[in-house]
């Protein structure tokens, strides 16, 4: 942001940003199990689960899409539940040329999580 006072300030500076050879990663003792990682990123994908409209989700057909889909369909389903009594499906949605090997990914995840 700008103030007059100031000129241009920066709001956010983290380390990674800020330094070249950010990597604690390679830090001793810094250990994260793949238990840490899938739990973080299911809270991640949880918390941004607000709407006052009807769930829907884009596919691209790629592996990011894919995995947030994946670890969201349960959370949407519990949701479901609790508010309506039923178990639809997520619609979903995807953008592409007709078998396109994207839309075809996109089809295949989709039939996978029982999706519509």
């Amino acid at each position: 942001y700008w103030t007059p006072e100031t000129g241009m300030v920066c709001y956010y500076n983290p380390d990674w940003l800020r330094k070249d050879d950010y990597a604690p990663w390679d830090e001793e003792g810094h250990h994260v199990t793949d238990d840490e990682i899938r739990d973080a990123f299911s809270k991640a994908v949880k918390k941004r689960m607000m709407a006052d409209v009807d769930y829907g989700f884009f596919l691209s057909g790629g592996v990011d899409s894919c995995i947030v889909a994946h670890d969201l369909l349960p959370f949407y389903r519990e949701e479901r539940r609790a508010a309506f009594g039923d178990d639809r499906p997520i619609p979903t949605f995807t953008v592409g040329m007709e078998n396109s090997p994207d839309v075809m990914a996109a089809k295949g995840m989709v039939e996978a999580l029982g999706g519509s």
